[in-house]
């Protein structure tokens, strides 16, 4: 097949193109995790972003542009902060209806929502970190709701803290070997404390938390193992501390 000049010219557009597309695309998705990773703290503004990221501002704010016009970023306009948007939650939900593991827990949450009348979470260990994948929530006025699918630190809070303390060494050491950023008003980041709440978890067999998260909520959060005595998650109630 013999290919003219200005064919070859069409073919190199094309590819470049492709190229800037496909960039385009990973800038975007690392600008999502980059809310992902903030999520269940604060939302983030454009400069915040910016410095996450290591992109250019103006890339940043295409990209954000762009996901806030298809729903996955969501802008508050009186603060311009951005968070994870509707399309997100989405997307998790399909994740979480084809996971066998998550449906043979919704029987277990409802029921523990039932009996105690709090928001009842289920939580998988996803790369190193932890992640709400379901939730029946409590039917009172003033309940805790958890947001589904945001990736939370494994030192904080009571679920989080169920998984880690019965986590390989390896895990926990990786974990705490690094300074560790605040993520709530009563969440530790100092390691030796955190390794004694793990102790104590180990020995009880289940964690507690108040105020770690969020001011004025507490939960209590048991840990789930495979077949093979491995944790994979935690399973919790939480609601607010007054009750």
């Amino acid at each position: 097949m013999i290919i003219k000049n200005g064919d070859e010219e069409s073919l190199l557009e094309v590819e470049l193109s492709d190229s800037v597309g496909i960039q385009s695309v990973e800038k975007a998705l690392v600008v999502l995790d980059a809310l992902a990773d903030r999520a269940g703290r604060y939302p983030a503004t454009l400069a915040e972003l910016t410095r996450r990221t290591g992109f250019h501002r103006s890339s940043v704010n295409r990209c954000i542009v762009s996901l806030t016009r298809a729903g996955y970023v969501q802008v508050d306009p009186e603060t311009q902060r951005y968070s994870l948007g509707p399309k997100v939650l989405r997307l998790a939900e399909q994740f979480v209806s084809k996971t066998d593991v998550i449906n043979r827990a919704r029987p277990h949450l409802a029921r523990l929502r039932d009996v105690t009348e709090e928001t009842a979470f289920f939580s998988l260990l996803v790369n190193e970190q932890r992640v709400v994948v379901a939730q029946e929530e409590s039917r009172l006025g003033l309940r805790r709701s958890m947001e589904i699918g945001a990736p939370v630190p494994l030192y904080c809070s009571s679920s989080s803290k169920a998984i880690l303390a019965f986590a390989p060494p390896s895990l926990v050491e990786r974990i705490l070997s690094v300074p560790l950023p605040p993520c709530g008003p009563g969440a530790s980041t100092d390691p030796k404390v955190i390794l004694k709440q793990l102790r104590e978890i180990r020995e009880r067999g289940f964690a507690l938390g108040q105020d770690e998260m969020v001011e004025g909520a507490g939960a209590v959060s048991a840990p789930v193992f495979n077949d093979r005595s491995q944790v994979i998650g935690a399973i919790g109630i939480g609601g607010p501390v007054t009750r």
